[in-house]
């Protein structure tokens, strides 16, 4: 029979690696990363201001076309009752109309009745277009529209001032941002030219 040695080994290791960034070079970057979420978070505040004035503008379209409907159906009846009147007048052998006011009149109502079928396909089309933003079904707006708006009360405005103003804008503030963190990742570039230190330590046992 031979002879047998048994050993066991045992090991353990632990690195530590610090980058002093001498040049600056993590903390641009981190700065850059800082301005470019900034930056993000009112491009999102942009996209819903645009929204918003985008729905605004296509409610004022729709209020409009309906007070247009409206003026030209209140339009039709004046020039109804006055063919009407004008008829009944000529008719009755009444010396104050001919048949030219007649067919004048006549004409007038068709005109203004010629009118309302355009204007309530715009008005059609505009609040499926208020459907298509408000995602809502085919026609829903139209059940609830009243062709009103709410008054508003007048916004303080500095006057003399349009550049702040303008500065107060989410999508120009994101645009100064990302301008901001583009000179930051120069300057990170730049560091990176030089040499880095890196300190380093590790133990074994």
């Amino acid at each position: 029979a031979g002879d047998f040695s048994w050993s066991e080994a045992y090991s353990a290791g632990l690195i530590f690696d610090f980058n002093a960034d001498i040049f600056g070079v993590l903390r641009a970057t981190e700065r850059s990363a800082k301005l470019n979420a900034l930056a993000s978070q009112l491009s999102v505040q942009a996209t819903e201001q645009r929204e918003i004035a985008i729905l605004a503008k296509n409610w004022v379209s729709a209020i409009t076309l309906q007070k247009r409907l409206d003026l030209a159906a209140r339009t039709a009846e004046s020039f109804r009752s006055t063919y009407e009147l004008t008829d009944q007048r000529y008719t009755g052998g009444s010396t104050t109309a001919s048949a030219s006011d007649v067919q004048i009149a006549l004409q007038n109502l068709d005109t203004a009745l010629s009118d309302i079928p355009q204007i309530e396909t715009d008005l059609t089309n505009q609040l499926l277009i208020l459907d298509e933003q408000l995602a809502r079904s085919p026609g829903q707006t139209e059940e609830t529209f009243q062709g009103g708006v709410a008054p508003l009360s007048p916004a303080s405005l500095p006057i003399g001032r349009p550049a702040n103003l303008l500065a107060n804008r989410p999508d120009v503030a994101a645009s100064e941002l990302r301008y901001l963190a583009a000179l930051e990742d120069v300057g990170a570039a730049r560091a990176n030219l030089y040499p880095a230190l890196s300190l380093s330590a590790s133990l074994t046992f």
